[in-house]
């Protein structure tokens, strides 16, 4: 217990803990929330509405959310973002799914993300070092993935075979013990929140860039497994691609944490996003569960090839500021992206083109992933990076 409590006081340490236990939690059951919404009969539209109000919720409450981490600190929030999945969780157990329901709990999915990755990235980006920023993300990253990646395939096989409430009841535990870490660390000082001088149109390009990033990482976390459950089909083949995408995303991020500390940050994110995009470009084609196992564990590599290296170049960017005033801007900014590719999605769905929709939103995806590469070198090289 001892040496527990001594690993813990290293900001690095105690983070990766909470985020492995809380990653845990939410890769048994966050994809399979919405395949639980389908199951019970809801459109499509009706799915991605739900994840609609997930990340627009995300934007309208980050700023304020901001202000709650600085006045109560990081720790309550961060217990609180698992408490309130734990409060998502039991709902979904207790009452019967309606259209109100259904987005009143996307609303709460947006209130506890935004909870936990404003503190979270506040507390990595004052946590970590400069020279080897890289290496601590990749082992923000790479653990918890590392540590859970059959946590996607467990949920599955527990949702198929033994029902939904039985899923929720285990991933509510894991969530509840994810507090465990933040209890035997010292409470660390409160951030300031200040937005003075991060709403210049100097930094459109910044901007740019976040929206880029949120449309990108929309396509990859929900859009991807959805488009297996609606096309490729079954509960199972979804778990198995997001374990893989786990594994992939895993296996790499300490690597490539490694090597964008050695590297050129911009080779290395060009290289992630071209590739990115090249997998988005193949995704519409996809129809049978193997290749689109092969291409879920490509994609975890390949987003984490340009996610480490663009991570680095923002938390350097972050330091010259407010950290958790910057954190809280860049979630609403980041967010419009989610919310675009999710309009794109529902715009095609109120057709009634679903194939041309997934086609169309991977596309789009695939220029975006491209353009962060190129606007990322932008934005380090007019501030001097």
């Amino acid at each position: 217990m001892f040496y527990m409590i001594k690993a813990f006081e290293d900001r690095i340490n105690r983070l990766t803990a909470y985020k492995s236990l809380h990653g845990f939690a939410l890769g048994l059951v966050s994809i399979f929330i919405p395949i639980f919404i389908a199951q019970q009969g809801f459109s499509p539209f009706t799915v991605f509405s739900y994840i609609l109000m997930e990340v627009a919720a995300f934007a309208v409450v980050s700023l304020p959310v901001g202000k709650l981490v600085s006045r109560y600190g990081k720790e309550l929030a961060l217990v609180s973002s698992s408490l309130l999945y734990v409060l998502i969780f039991v709902l979904l157990q207790v009452f019967q799914l309606d259209v109100f329901l259904i987005h009143f709990l996307g609303f709460l999915t947006g209130l506890a993300s935004a909870l936990h990755w404003i503190p979270v990235n506040t507390e990595f980006t004052v946590g970590s070092e400069k020279e080897d920023r890289g290496k601590s993300y990749g082992k923000l990253e790479g653990i918890p993935k590392l540590v859970s990646p059959l946590a996607p395939l467990i949920g599955a096989s527990i949702m198929a075979y033994t029902g939904f409430n039985v899923l929720v009841t285990i991933a509510l535990f894991f969530a509840a013990s994810s507090i465990l870490p933040l209890i035997y660390g010292q409470e660390s000082e409160k951030p300031e929140f200040s937005l003075e001088g991060l709403t210049s149109l100097d930094d459109l390009d910044l901007w740019t860039l976040y929206f880029l990033d949120g449309f990108a990482t929309t396509a990859y976390v929900f859009i991807l497994p959805l488009f297996i459950y609606y096309v490729i089909g079954g509960t199972l083949n979804v778990g198995s691609a997001k374990t893989l995408m786990a594994i992939g995303a895993g296996l790499f991020s300490i690597t490539a944490g490694k090597i964008s500390d050695v590297l050129e940050h911009e080779k290395l994110l060009l290289t992630g996003a071209v590739a990115s995009g090249t997998i988005y470009v193949f995704v519409p084609g996809l129809e049978s569960r193997f290749l689109a196992f092969a291409i879920s564990f490509v994609a975890g590599l390949t987003y984490t090839v340009y996610t480490v290296p663009l991570v680095s170049i923002v938390a350097d960017i972050a330091e010259e500021n407010s950290v958790l005033g910057f954190f809280s801007l860049r979630e609403v900014f980041q967010s419009f992206g989610k919310i675009s590719v999710v309009l794109v999605l529902l715009y095609f769905l109120r057709t009634g083109s679903m194939a041309q929709g997934f086609r169309f939103t991977f596309y789009l995806s695939a220029v975006s992933v491209v353009l962060i590469a190129l606007v990322g070198r932008t934005v380090k090289e007019s501030r001097g990076l």
